[in-house]
């Protein structure tokens, strides 16, 4: 799901508030199919919470966003953003062995 898509679901719900929707009718008025609707509010409930007849959602205005939808968005760029890797320590450990492997086998063939 990318952010524009996520940023449309949101609004949505927060037109909706308190009266929320459901799955099927977010699907409608989204561009997401209603399978991946589905998957999407169950997965982040930090955005979104069922309401209390189990038949729909709102925006979750009680959580740590407290119902901001720029918030929820930025939250969510850092969850999908690609996480920078250091593997210094995996490439000094690979260095320290490939010399000490030339060390011994000069070694070796000197004597």
């Amino acid at each position: 799901m990318t952010s524009h898509q996520l940023k449309q679901m949101l609004q949505t719900l927060k037109n909706q508030y308190p009266k929320g929707l459901s799955t099927f009718e977010l699907s409608k008025k989204s561009t997401l199919s209603l399978q991946d609707t589905r998957k999407r509010l169950t997965q982040y409930d930090d955005y979104v919470v069922i309401l209390n007849d189990g038949k729909g959602y709102q925006l979750n205005k009680f959580g740590k966003f407290k119902g901001d939808v720029d918030s929820m968005i930025e939250d969510y760029e850092q969850l999908i953003a690609p996480k920078e890797s250091n593997n210094y320590l995996l490439w000094f450990m690979l260095g320290t062995g490939a010399l000490s492997s030339l060390f011994a086998a000069i070694t070796v063939s000197n004597t």
